[in-house]
């Protein structure tokens, strides 16, 4: 197994206040499910979303991601010999040149397994048109890229075309050589409208787009250009999707509704990084 469970987000709070951070959080449509008992780390959930969120004082700068928890099997831990148990968090780590990555065994994120997390909110009615889960991240972590992508191969993610893709083939990693530290999340949703409305209701800045696809989405085409979302593909095969840029959450957060269209494109990526944000 080489699936992703979560990412790590790591903030100074002497930078950066935990309410802030906690209110950006709960803005884009998360809660802080537990807390670990001897450490300052939280759980952070919206459906499978998950966010280890990590209040550190050595960490420089604005809160950024900073590492990825994987699902692993039993062998596939084992043969990990770097990886070791982390007191902080009840997982084993690896560091790759300072970026975290986290060796989970599937069953030990089911509940009541973890013992040292405390349970803050055990409502599971999350937002029905909120975000689903994390299908794909693009990490640029400079002359450490190399490096990163040797250990997650060794965990088990196969190359496709110079990505990456997890074993059930719902993740792309691309290691991009971009601004150092500059990240983008992708999430699924079943509902990218629903979920940019709760987006503006709640006050997230979302990019501003006012651009009429170029191919016919039939009768997706005027609640594309009515929510102001951006479309690739073609009606039978496409991916509309919303943009969240790092102004507002210190990384960028595409967020999209996908038929039939599978996989991250590369272009897409430098579609947003050309359009310039609006505030």
């Amino acid at each position: 197994m080489s699936n992703v469970s979560f990412f790590e987000y790591s903030f100074n709070p002497q930078i950066e206040h935990p309410e802030e951070i906690a209110t950006r959080l709960n803005d884009l449509g998360f809660i802080c499910r537990s807390k670990h008992t001897f450490s300052k780390f939280t759980l952070w959930v919206q459906n499978l979303c998950i966010l280890l969120v990590r209040d550190d004082v050595e960490h420089e700068g604005p809160g950024n991601i900073t590492g990825i928890g994987c699902l692993v099997d039993h062998f596939t831990l084992t043969n990990q010999h770097d990886a070791i148990p982390d007191p902080d968090t009840d997982f084993f780590k690896t560091v790759v040149n300072g970026f975290n990555i986290y060796l989970v065994q599937e069953d030990v994120l089911k509940d009541n397994s973890l013992p040292n997390y405390e349970i803050l909110d055990t409502n599971h009615n999350i937002f029905n048109r909120g975000l689903e889960y994390f299908s794909g991240i693009e990490l640029n972590l400079g002359m450490n890229t190399p490096d990163v992508y040797y250990k997650l191969t060794q965990i088990g993610f196969r190359e496709d075309n110079g990505k990456l893709l997890s074993k059930n083939n719902r993740f792309t990693l691309l290691l991009r050589d971009g601004i150092v530290g500059q990240h983008t999340i992708i999430i699924d949703t079943q509902d990218v409208f629903g979920a940019t409305a709760r987006m503006k209701l709640a006050g997230v800045k979302l990019q501003e787009f006012n651009v009429t696809p170029i191919n016919d989405f039939k009768d997706l085409t005027h609640k594309i250009v009515g929510y102001d979302c951006v479309a690739f593909g073609k009606y039978d095969s496409h991916s509309i999707e919303n943009y969240i840029p790092a102004e507002v959450t210190n990384f960028n957060v595409i967020f999209r509704q996908r038929k039939q269209y599978l996989k991250i494109h590369e272009d897409t990526l430098d579609f947003y990084g050309t359009t310039k944000t609006q505030t």
